[in-house]
């Protein structure tokens, strides 16, 4: 038999509880309309015609056989000896034993499927007003993937950038808070500031104070960005993390996570690129980023960054680099 998904582990949050979808050869069923007789023995077990197919039964405890297409008016059709009238919802008494129940059933020369039966669910589709308006979504298979899961406050990514306006209202609810440097301060919401502070490394990162990220630019515990041209650490912010489901704005591709924000651009001037960048990777993996967001190029593949990614890596960081915007191979 086929084995569509064979390699797949059954999970109870993709696939139906009990349930093996199987084809039965047209030799098997023994007529055109798909109808298989069968009764239960005294421990409720399905017994048919076919003996191979009853001692898996047994073996397996298959409780109910359903016929998944009665009804069909072109009894003809089939689709390599596959009818649809042919295939059934093969029941167990429970999932203890189903993926050797499938495996089983696969070597069976009764069918030319089996394989466990998908939950369908409706693609998952967040509230923000501009989401319609963000065209990547589906070119990356973004609700797709949200059915299954949106994202958690627990995975924080760092956006090694040139500084985020974190007060920004789409990205405030996901902004990393450190909470091991907590004490003495207090974060002005409204105002985009940090104020106060024990002057204590509470966490060991080799940073003072850094409650939600640090300034590499200017040396201090707020990365804020509010010059005009340095808009681009809020932009990947906001692609990664804006809040989802909130009313408000678009969505990232990660609507609940936890952004942690480094800045590596002055406060009043332009940018002339991601200064500091490298300095921002070590500083995002000792201080625990599961993911290291670094949506900038340079050119060549020189030892320098390449060695400073494998210390992040090492201390259990994933970095993410920018392949981009030109077309053109980096080697």
């Amino acid at each position: 038999a086929m084995t569509y998904g064979a390699e797949l582990p059954f999970l109870e949050e993709y696939y139906q509880s009990r349930s093996i979808i199987a084809a039965f050869t047209a030799e098997a069923v023994g007529n055109r309309y798909g109808e298989i007789e069968f009764n239960r023995n005294g421990d409720g077990i399905v017994r048919t015609h076919l003996e191979s197919f009853n001692r898996l039964a047994e073996e397996y405890r298959i409780v109910d056989l359903n016929q998944m297409h009665d009804g069909v008016t072109h009894l003809d059709w089939n689709d390599d000896g596959i009818y649809l009238q042919n295939i059934y919802r093969i029941v167990l008494e429970s999932n203890e034993n189903i993926e050797k129940a499938r495996a089983a059933l696969a070597r069976d020369k009764s069918f030319l499927f089996v394989e466990y039966e998908s939950i369908n669910r409706p693609l998952y589709e967040p509230n923000d007003p501009e989401y319609y308006l963000q065209w990547h979504h589906p070119v990356i298979q973004s609700p797709e993937a949200w059915d299954y899961i949106q994202g958690s406050s627990e995975i924080v990514v760092a956006i090694t950038d040139t500084g985020t306006k974190w007060n920004h209202p789409d990205l405030a609810d996901n902004i990393w808070i450190n909470e091991a440097e907590l004490p003495g301060i207090t974060i002005d919401w409204v105002n985009g500031l940090i104020l106060g502070g024990d002057g204590i490394d509470n966490d060991g990162n080799g940073y003072i104070d850094d409650i939600i990220g640090w300034d590499f630019v200017e040396a201090n515990n707020n990365p804020y960005q509010a010059f005009p041209g340095n808009t681009h650490g809020t932009h990947v912010a906001g692609c990664t993390g804006a809040v989802g489901d909130n009313n408000e704005g678009p969505t990232g591709v990660a609507m609940n996570v936890s952004l942690m924000i480094c800045k590596g651009a002055p406060s009043n001037a332009p940018s002339g690129g991601v200064q500091h960048a490298y300095q921002q990777i070590q500083y995002a993996a000792q201080s625990g980023a599961d993911i290291i967001n670094c949506s900038w190029i340079g050119q060549g593949n020189g030892a320098y960054p390449n060695s400073v990614v494998n210390y992040a890596t090492s201390l259990g960081s994933l970095v993410i680099a920018g392949a981009g915007n030109n077309g053109i191979e980096h080697t």
